[in-house]
């Protein structure tokens, strides 16, 4: 996708955050309250993609203002990272609710974390609902692998189809789908077999429903 016609969405994006901050989470109002609780558990769903160390790092990509990342897990000290492209924006929000966030988001997009992390830093990056709205989202993965440690993985959580049901408006410009085994990038101009793309770096396994695709990616190479 055009980097300018991504960055035309920006107003989309800030303008959801804008009223999930004024109504504190809009019809999520649990996970408002999460986002600002310093002693939320780390997710259990994510703990099997950890290593069995006693320190790990991660990496929230596309985080938005507030990782939804837990801040505790027993028997380890975690260390999260939180970047998106929109943290300025984000950090006006903060600043005008008067909101000082467990983690900062630092500004970084997806499509140039080498740029901004050393290779193999990470022990696990998480994305959720984020990667879909990127302007090449390939190049991100690819960003993703560069800076994550090898045998580890990455996480992703994303609505099926996204772009489609939205009518390409904002930020979806992509779709997310699960082919059988297959993850596959799409829209009305292009097609990636994630698969076939990554074979040479990683590993990737698809599950979900019919609503969500989750992809774990183990680091190769």
């Amino acid at each position: 996708m055009n980097r300018t016609k991504w960055h035309n969405g920006t107003k989309h994006e800030v303008d959801f955050w804008t009223d999930w901050f004024h109504t504190q989470g809009l019809d999520w109002k649990s996970d408002f309250l999460n986002r600002l609780n310093p002693q939320l558990p780390f997710q259990d769903y994510l703990v099997q993609y950890l290593p069995k160390t006693l320190r790990c790092s991660i990496l929230d990509v596309g985080a938005g203002p507030l990782t939804m990342l837990g801040k505790v897990l027993s028997g380890c000290e975690l260390t999260i990272v939180a970047v998106d492209p929109l943290a300025n924006e984000y950090d006006a929000l903060l600043k005008r609710h008067g909101i000082a966030p467990i983690v900062r988001t630092q500004y970084c997009e997806a499509e140039r974390l080498s740029e901004k992390f050393l290779t193999e830093s990470f022990d696990l990056i998480h994305v959720q609902n984020a990667l879909d709205h990127s302007y090449d989202p390939l190049e991100g993965i690819m960003q993703m692998i560069r800076v994550l440690k090898r045998n580890c993985f990455i996480f992703m959580a994303h609505l099926s189809n996204e772009a489609e049901k939205e009518n390409y408006t904002g930020f979806h410009q992509w779709n997310f789908l699960r082919e059988g085994s297959k993850f596959i990038i799409w829209n009305k101009e292009d097609r990636i077999d994630v698969n076939e793309a990554l074979k040479e770096k990683a590993e990737v396994s698809v599950s979900g429903d019919r609503s969500w695709n989750y992809v774990a990616i183990r680091k190769l190479v």
